[in-house]
């Protein structure tokens, strides 16, 4: 039951952190949490989000590991291993 509670716990926090805007915010410890969100290059000129650059610069061992995935898409593949497992 305790691993339950904790995979929704993190299914919901996976869908509401941001780095910069929203209702919780790591800024760029988000990056550490959930690799996947690294922005690509693409993203990175649209949003006010750090570019991948930027966080690869002090970060490379995320090196390879940016997808760009939004909150929604992070919680959604939560949910999905969560089922899985």
């Amino acid at each position: 039951m305790p691993a339950l509670i904790s995979a929704a716990v993190g299914i919901i926090m996976a869908g509401i952190s941001e780095d910069r805007e929203g209702m919780v915010l790591y800024y760029e410890s988000l990056y550490h949490l959930y690799p996947a969100r690294i922005p690509t290059s693409d993203r990175c000129i649209v949003s006010q989000s750090p570019c991948k650059l930027e966080i690869i610069s002090t970060n490379p061992f995320l090196e390879g590991k940016a997808r760009g995935r939004s909150a929604a898409e992070q919680a959604g593949f939560q949910v999905t291993l969560k089922e899985t497992s």
